[in-house]
């Protein structure tokens, strides 16, 4: 299945640096951060087998496994990029958490690992291509029967959407768009049963940072006073109460689904 992006695309975005320490998520302006690990989290990870799909440089996946580490717990990334998985690979060395990294393609995988997951989650990745059903059937391979997978795609049917579409109609393009009803009617489609749809977070304008090349860019003045704004917000939300999750200003939406139960599997397995 042909993708909106490409390879050479996401080798392009990552970056050898110096050491990544693990993210703060009680510091206020790591809000949307906190908010997606406790969906994930919410899935349940106690002794579960984990893996995030397009895991390259994840400091989520990362974050994860320093938090749950627990006896039968594993906690596994995937990318077809070769400079991501280096990333991921240097974020988990140098926190000393344990990750197993897979450099591979979501629909040629490992065979060992399909059917193996109890919870599987992407974030960003099945909006880059137009076939939503098939590329969440590819996912949701990787699960075992009664397992849990949880998408998260960019907001790009609110306020967002727009400006992306207005500062970087390339980058829009890359994309497709759908509203939680959308996204779940995908995972119904793939053979999935949606529990849960809705949008995450109340607002954030910083994701618009991937639409300028650098500071000298149209449009870096406002995406910036409009990212000073959000911190405001979620500073707010700390203090006082969240706000609510809207399709204008939610910079995310997510669907939580499970793999219909199956004949019994195999027996357990370890891959770490």
């Amino acid at each position: 299945m042909k993708p909106l992006t490409s390879c050479d695309y996401w080798d392009s975005k990552y970056r050898p640096g110096e050491a990544t320490p693990l993210i703060d998520i009680t510091d206020f302006r790591q809000r949307p951060f906190r908010l997606i690990v406790e969906k994930i989290e919410a899935l349940g990870l106690d002794g579960k087998k984990v893996l995030e799909i397009g895991a390259g440089g994840s400091a989520v996946l990362t974050h994860l496994a320093e938090r749950n580490s627990r006896p039968g717990s594993e906690f596994h990334g995937l990318d077809y990029s070769e400079a991501g998985c280096r990333g991921l690979e240097k974020i988990a060395a140098d926190n000393g958490v344990r990750v197993k990294v897979h450099n591979g393609d979501l629909f040629y995988p490992p065979q060992e690992l399909l059917s193996y997951f109890d919870v599987i989650y992407s974030l960003g990745v099945v909006e880059h291509f137009n076939d939503l059903p098939g590329v969440l059937s590819a996912q949701a391979k990787f699960l075992a029967p009664g397992g849990l997978m949880l998408s998260v795609v960019p907001n790009l049917t609110g306020l967002l959407g727009r400006l992306v579409r207005h500062y970087n109609k390339e980058l829009f393009d890359m994309h497709r768009a759908y509203t939680p009803d959308a996204l779940a009617k995908g995972h119904s489609e793939s053979g999935l049963a949606p529990i849960y749809s809705g949008y995450l977070c109340s607002t954030n304008f910083g994701v618009l940072s991937a639409c300028f090349g650098s500071q000298e860019a149209a449009g870096w003045t406002a995406y910036l006073w409009l990212s000073r704004l959000s911190k405001a917000v979620w500073y707010m939300e700390n203090k006082v109460f969240p706000l609510p999750e809207t399709r204008l200003f939610s910079p995310y939406v997510c669907v939580v689904a499970r793999k219909p139960e199956g004949p019994a599997g195999n027996p357990a397995r370890t891959l770490l």
